[in-house]
């Protein structure tokens, strides 16, 4: 724990039906997903935070999302590529 006091590591399924008992203050999710599924939304406090990696093509963006009290907010923070999360959802394609 590295003299951390105020942490507790929840390993879960966030694309699966993840129940937690409480609202958290961090989400930080692994993989990369085509968007940030609503559902990882609720799962935070008032002041709540996800780190994720964005996006379905060779470049992906890690990204900042946090509540706020004008709604929530998304800012990129670097680009990077890796694998999508199994089970990730499928992002519609437009065919002609």
């Amino acid at each position: 724990n590295q003299g951390v006091v105020n942490v507790e590591c929840l390993l879960g399924n966030g694309l699966g039906n993840l129940k937690l008992t409480e609202s958290v203050d961090v989400v930080v999710i692994t993989g990369a997903l085509p968007y940030l599924p609503l559902h990882f939304k609720d799962l935070l406090t008032a002041n709540g935070r996800i780190l994720s990696i964005l996006g379905s093509s060779e470049v992906q963006q890690v990204t900042l999302s946090k509540n706020s009290p004008v709604g929530f907010e998304s800012t990129p923070l670097f680009e990077t590529t890796t694998k999508m999360l199994l089970r990730a959802p499928e992002v519609e394609r437009f065919i002609f």
